[in-house]
């Protein structure tokens, strides 16, 4: 009979580390992740970032605005919304994901005083959603 330790190749503990990172690195991310990547992108106003979140084709559905195609309505309303506030903070609060869903609480403070928005001309109001 032969050993355990026959049976099996040997690794370094840096060799471990190495495959346990390439594997993290190969994995899809989870809901949470794909989350704090796309509100990172939001906060740091990387439409491009934004766009590599979602998948070719995807719909964002904003509820007072409607449905946004991706890339070219997300781009769209996002250039124009940072372009109008441009002064415009924005924090995630939290974030909950379980299976395949993620559910984000955020704030977002600005001015309007920069370009239209929506066929709306700036009035320099302050904005906090």
């Amino acid at each position: 009979m032969m050993e355990a330790s026959e049976r099996t190749d040997s690794i370094t503990a840096e060799e471990a580390a190495q495959t346990t990172a390439k594997e993290r690195a190969s994995r899809t991310p989870g809901p949470a992740r794909v989350a704090r990547t796309y509100f990172d992108a939001v906060a740091a106003r990387d439409v491009d970032a934004m766009i590599a979140c979602w998948a070719p084709d995807g719909i964002e559905n904003i509820a007072p605005i409607g449905t946004l195609s991706v890339p070219d309505g997300v781009r769209q309303f996002f250039t124009e919304l940072f372009a109008a506030v441009p002064d415009q903070r924005f924090e995630v609060l939290d974030v909950v994901a379980a299976r395949n869903q993620a559910a984000v609480r955020w704030r977002a403070v600005g001015t309007f005083c920069g370009g239209p928005f929506q066929g709306v001309e700036p009035t320099g109001a302050r904005i906090e959603l």
